[in-house]
């Protein structure tokens, strides 16, 4: 058995997560002796090599800002048109669904990546920068050293060749589905989420323009330049939803995901049944598959999953697959191979700088599993919930909005480097968290107890202020003071939000009850479908927590009327007796900013 050096760190896995978290690891310090083990060899195959082709704001931000790879990623891969919805009758001409995604690129970029295309460009940064890679070798074997004593990682050549062993300060384990660590340590812990999901890749473009005649030039002018294709586009029904994704390469990754308990995955495990799945629910998708040239086709039972733990006072760490899996639905898994590389670099460095504390440790685990645990309740029993086109787009401008303001502005500033910062931010979104919680909840009881009313024709990010404003906001550059009094002050935005929300959920599902419900009188705390006697005595549990501000109430009313024209609880006055149009979504009178937004139409 071969012997190599000890390195400072070997990495267990040269997939997306192994080689990002290398080159973060040389970034950030230049001298540490670095090791990637990795079954795959050079050159990787491009547009049919691993799934998980589009990114959100975050991952992008990770990757352009973070590793540095900007001008590559303009370059070589597909800037990304935002997300796109497709909701309603999908018997029907899409053009006739409701339709819910940006006007134009978003100012905030984010990407479409063909995985083979970029993992190949990391491993020529990395070996150029003195990484060794040890591709071609099937880790077998990872074994902790105790105390200071370095691990050992046994690994052979796939071809039964040579066998290596390699020793480290750290390991990393990058394994992905394999979570050799996971297993090995009993950290795995199953999900509540039950979905799965099929997915294939298509030679030359799907578009969904070529969905819809040319000749409707209304349809095709509500997004100039036939660039909805870009997007990651989400055709939505109950219990499901089809993705399409263009790649750098010129062709096309479609996906199906679904929920198991509502469309099992035994429908949609081969092509074929694929294919005869998407003539039933999606049949514009199906009509424009016929004679495509299939690149490949994987599916994948119950694909989520969660953890323990995520790094250890013992000198190892666990990040993107080989910890836990969320749901592709809002593209994050490439968040978490952020966030989690981003956590292993602090930790790392911290031992080779001053000694790994404990409590360092600690907060970093907490974080990362506050995060896993907050993304895992907005998928949780929602795929219900798709075949409801205005509450599940209420829902997607909240998610959307709460994700760039309480999770994309903690990385985008550094938070997650102070020890200090972190500590208070984590205090901060537990009561974001809990208050998502009850909207979360209040949107699956919306779903399952409102009327099926009719849609709407398209709208766009700066439609809604709230959420036009949070995407601009992330170009802002605040120190962690600031941003934590920001995030307060947004903890009361969303609040008003909430209650705004719930006043709709109740005209809508319940509208005999509107009448005897003081809106005056509601907290948070009281936004429940099933108790609305709590929330007509006005009588909730903690009468610490204050009412939202009537101007941050009147706001979101304004806000909302464009999802929901014609309820009567946005057309009234706040608890304030001022109407619902006085005021913009901070409470004060229009500045240039909400000129900015309603004049240049279609603005993102």
């Amino acid at each position: 058995m071969a012997d190599h050096p000890v390195y400072d760190v070997l990495i267990a896995g040269g997939g997306l997560a192994g080689q990002c978290l290398a080159r973060q690891l040389k970034l950030a310090r230049p001298g540490l002796s670095v090791a990637v083990v990795d079954y795959e060899k050079r050159p990787l195959p491009e547009a049919a090599f691993k799934v998980g082709e589009a990114t959100s704001e975050l991952g992008a931000h990770y990757f352009a800002v973070k590793l540095q790879l900007k001008d590559y990623l303009n370059r070589d891969q597909l800037l990304k048109n935002g997300l796109r919805f497709f909701f309603g009758d999908a018997q029907g001409p899409l053009q006739d669904r409701p339709e819910y995604g940006p006007r134009q690129f978003p100012p905030i970029s984010s990407f479409q990546l063909d995985r083979g295309r970029l993992e190949n460009h990391l491993r020529d940064l990395n070996q150029a920068a003195g990484i060794a890679l040890l591709e071609g070798f099937a880790v077998g074997e990872i074994s902790l050293g105790d105390n200071d004593a370095p691990h050992t990682t046994v690994a052979m050549e796939r071809d039964g060749g040579e066998r290596i062993s390699i020793r480290s300060t750290w390991v990393v384990d990058c394994t992905g589905r394999r979570r050799m660590l996971q297993k090995k340590l009993n950290l795995c812990l199953p999900s509540p989420l039950k979905h799965s999901a099929s997915w294939f890749r298509v030679r030359g473009e799907c578009k969904v323009e070529n969905f819809v005649p040319a000749d409707n030039v209304a349809w095709h002018g509500q997004v100039p330049g036939g660039i909805r294709h870009r997007s990651t586009n989400h055709l939505v029904g109950r219990g499901y939803w089809v993705w399409l994704i263009p790649l750098s390469s010129g062709n096309t990754s479609i996906g199906i995901v679904v929920d198991e308990r509502i469309h099992p995955i035994a429908e949609i495990n081969t092509w074929e049944m694929a294919l005869a799945w998407l003539a039933i629910h999606e049949p514009v998708v199906a009509r424009n598959l016929e004679g495509a040239s299939v690149m490949d086709f994987l599916f994948l039972r119950d694909f989520s999953y969660e953890t323990k733990q995520f790094y250890s006072a013992g000198r190892w760490a666990c990040v993107g697959e080989a910890a836990a899996f969320l749901d592709p639905f809002y593209s994050p898994g490439s968040d978490f191979i952020a966030m989690g590389n981003t956590m292993a670099t602090r930790l790392i460095s911290r031992h080779f700088e001053r000694g790994l504390t404990d409590a360092a440790v600690e907060q970093s685990n907490a974080t990362m599993l506050m995060l896993h645990r907050a993304f895992t309740e907005v998928f949780r029993d929602q795929y219900p919930t798709f075949g409801r086109a205005k509450v599940m787009t209420a829902k997607i401008i909240w998610d959307n909005a709460s994700y760039w303001v309480f999770v994309c502005q903690a990385f985008f500033q550094d938070i997650f480097f102070d020890d200090d910062s972190l500590d208070r931010y984590s205090r901060v979104f537990d009561r974001f968290y809990q208050l998502n919680l009850r909207v979360q909840q209040l949107f699956r009881d919306w779903a399952a107890l409102g009327r099926d009313g009719s849609g709407y024709d398209y709208l766009g990010y700066a439609d809604f202020p709230v959420a036009a404003r949070s995407h601009l906001e992330l170009a802002r550059k605040m120190r962690p003071r600031r941003l934590l009094e920001w995030l307060e002050s947004n903890l009361e935005r969303f609040r008003a939000w909430a209650i705004v929300l719930f006043l709709i959920a109740i005209e809508d599902a319940a509208p005999e009850w509107r009448g005897r419900i003081a809106e005056k009188h509601l907290t948070t705390e009281l936004i429940d479908l099933n108790n609305l006697q709590a929330a007509a005595d006005g009588r909730a549990p903690n009468r610490a927590e204050r009412n939202p501000p009537a101007a941050e109430i009147t706001s979101m009313k304004r806000q909302m009327t464009k999802l929901f024209p014609h309820y009567d609880c946005l057309r009234e006055t706040s608890g304030s007796g001022q109407p619902a149009v006085a005021t913009n979504s901070v409470g004060r009178p229009p500045s240039r900013a909400d000129d900015f937004i309603a004049s240049t139409a279609p603005p993102l």
